[in-house]
């Protein structure tokens, strides 16, 4: 969903039990190109893929906030992701020891998750959330 809410929860998911689709672009849908124009999409599970292939992580603080920091095995350039962790519901949880990062693409035969990054100290993955959980975009350039 594309606007920040007091609560995230199945009964106020807009698309809970609805048929997904990927939804990288659609401007309403993809919060990325929504806020900030047509040039701007959420990743899909492939990008983010391709993105943990070609860079090595590292658990980290920087400027005060934890997160990962990641270094491009092809030219060395680091990006870091705030360890922001996720809402469902009221409750704000996992904020500065792990990362939730949506992407665009649906879990396959399912109406209510979608494909999202998680990290931690430890490990990170690609794997389904549940929709209705508020968590981070990390917006690329089409």
């Amino acid at each position: 969903e594309t606007n920040p809410k007091s609560s995230y929860t199945t009964s106020n998911y807009q698309y809970q039990g609805k048929t997904a689709t990927d939804i990288a672009g659609w401007e309403n849908l993809d919060v990325a190109t929504t806020l900030w124009g047509s040039e701007w999409a959420m990743p899909t599970k492939d990008q983010f893929q391709e993105f943990l292939d070609y860079t090595e992580g590292s658990y980290t603080k920087y400027e005060g906030r934890w997160g990962m920091l990641f270094t491009s095995k092809i030219n060395n350039q680091s990006i870091f992701f705030p360890a922001g962790g996720h809402i469902d519901g009221t409750e704000h949880s996992n904020h500065n020891t792990c990362g939730n990062y949506w992407t665009s693409t649906p879990q396959q035969n399912s109406s209510s998750h979608v494909h999202m990054w998680v990290y931690g100290a430890i490990e990170h993955y690609i794997g389904g959330g549940a929709g209705h959980c508020g968590a981070s975009v990390r917006a690329v350039t089409k």
